[in-house]
C-alpha cells in the first residue's frame, strides 16, 4: 500500500491524499469500512474516494477490499507465515537481504535531509533528550542511549506505559528534546507525551513508518523508515539505520568535544582494566 502511495504521491490531489492518510491509518480494517465510511472520515465526497482507486493500482473499492481482505489477519504468527511463504523456493539469507536494500532504498528516497539535519541540531543540544521506545523499538532507544551517552549526550530513557511515564514526562521542557519511535498503530502513550511536549514547548523528533499521518504535524522533525507492508514481518533494518546515522551525525557536529568523551573512557578502561576486565 505505502508503495503505491508513494509512486502516486504526486498525482493525488489535497482531498485524495486525506484518503489516503485514511487507509494508512486504519490499514486492513478499511476492508469492513463502506466507501462511504471511508469519504466522511476523510471529509471529502464518495466521487473523490472513487477517483484514488485506479491512482493507487485498484479497480474499484471492492478490488481494494478484497486484496486486503487476503491479507487481513494481522497478527505475529501470520506475519511470519507470510514472510515464509514469500521465501519457500528462494535462498532466505539472498531474500532478506533483497528486501532489507529495497526498504532501505525507499528510505533513502523519502527522508527528509532538512529534517534528519534538524534532528542531528536538536539532539546534540538537548538538555536533555528523553527517548521514548515501546515495543520491538525498545532496541533502537538501548543502541540510541548507549551510544549517545558516551558522546556526551545527556539521555533519560522513558518507561513504556504506566503512572511512572508521568513521573519522568514532567521534566519535558523546551531545553529538552523528545525522540519518539512511532510504528504502525499509535499508542495512547504517544498522544500524551506529543500533547504534554507541544504545551511545555519541547520539541519532538519522530521516527515513523508511515510517510502521512496526524502525528507528523506534532514533530519538529520527522524521519521516516520503511518497514513493509502491515501485514509483513516488519523490518528494523531502515530504523536502525536511520539511528546509527544520526549517532554518526550527531558526532560530526559535536566534534573535538566527543573525541574528548572517548578519550576519556579508554583512560578509564585502561586504569581500572585490572579491577574490571573486559
Amino acid at each position: 500500500m505505502q508503495n503505491s502511495i508513494s509512486q502516486t504521491h504526486g498525482q493525488l490531489t489535497s482531498k485524495q491524499l486525506r484518503v489516503t492518510q485514511i487507509l494508512e491509518k486504519r490499514g486492513t480494517s478499511v476492508a469492513y469500512m463502506t466507501e462511504q465510511e471511508l469519504a466522511d472520515e476523510a471529509n471529502v465526497s464518495i466521487a473523490t474516494v472513487s477517483r484514488c482507486w485506479g491512482l493507487l493500482g485498484y479497480v474499484n473499492f471492492k478490488d481494494y477490499k478484497k486484496s486486503m481482505k487476503k491479507k487481513l489477519e494481522v497478527t505475529p504468527e501470520n506475519k511470519f507465515k507470510n514472510a515464509v511463504d514469500e521465501v519457500q523456493q528462494q535462498d532466505l539469507i539472498t531474500n532478506m537481504v533483497q528486501k532489507q536494500m529495497n526498504h532501505l532504498a525507499e528510505t533513502n528516497q523519502h527522508v527528509s535531509r532538512e529534517d534528519f539535519n534538524q534532528a542531528v541540531l536538536l539532539i546534540s543540544r538537548a538538555k536533555p533528550l528523553f527517548i521514548y521506545a515501546p515495543g520491538p523499538s525498545e532496541s533502537l532507544g538501548c543502541l540510541a542511549h548507549f551510544r549517545l551517552s558516551r558522546l556526551g549526550v545527556p539521555v533519560v530513557v522513558m518507561p513504556k506505559s504506566g503512572h511512572e511515564l508521568f513521573e519522568s514526562m514532567i521534566h519535558l521542557s523546551s531545553q529538552s528534546v523528545l525522540l519518539i519511535f512511532q510504528f504502525v498503530q499509535t499508542l495512547p502513550e504517544t498522544d500524551v507525551l506529543l500533547d504534554y511536549a507541544k504545551e511545555v514547548g519541547c520539541p519532538v523528533v519522530l521516527v515513523t513508518d508511515q510517510l502521512y499521518s496526524d502525528l507528523n504535524r506534532l514533530a519538529v522533525s520527522k524521519l521516516f523508515a520503511r518497514r513493509g507492508e502491515i501485514w509483513e514481518f516488519h523490518s528494523m533494518v531502515p530504523p536502525m539505520m536511520i539511528i546509527e546515522s544520526l549517532i554518526v551525525g550527531i558526532a560530526m557536529f559535536l566534534g573535538e568535544p566527543a573525541i574528548e568523551k572517548l578519550e576519556t573512557l579508554s583512560q578509564v578502561r585502561k586504569r581500572y582494566k585490572p579491577k574490571i576486565p573486559k
